[in-house]
């Protein structure tokens, strides 16, 4: 993945990598913040900041409405562009309440290894996209 975030033009205000992202999909909402690559041949994806930051958002509204304060989820994506949305919720919310898995989805019996997270007792949601 190539990440835009790096050489910054952004005010010092900007302390935490969502405090950039939402300055940047302010400010520069039509730039790549991130390209995916897959391993075929096919043109790389990209997500511009804005667009980033309102699939994180709607991410993170989607937890507010069915999580109570204090709930734990757990969100599993495969590698791509949706992670990236998934992760920056994670970043934006209460980290000891929201856990972000993807390595888990690209191995090769992926069911078995996710079973622990997801029926382990930890989580009270689960939020998923294949």
């Amino acid at each position: 993945m190539l990440m835009s975030l790096a050489h910054s033009d952004a005010p010092a205000a900007t302390a935490t990598l969502i405090d950039l992202l939402r300055w940047r999909a302010a400010q520069q909402p039509n730039l790549p913040a991130y390209s995916f690559l897959s391993d075929d041949d096919s043109a790389p994806e990209t997500l511009t900041f804005a667009a980033l930051d309102q699939a994180a958002r709607a991410i993170a509204a989607t937890l507010r409405e069915h999580c109570a304060p204090g709930d734990r989820a757990l969100l599993l994506y495969p590698p791509g562009l949706g992670y990236l949305a998934a992760f920056f919720t994670f970043l934006s919310t209460n980290a000891g309440r929201v856990e972000v898995l993807t390595h888990l989805l690209c191995a090769g019996d992926a069911t078995r290894q996710v079973e622990p997270w997801v029926f382990g007792g930890r989580h009270e949601h689960l939020v998923a996209r294949f």
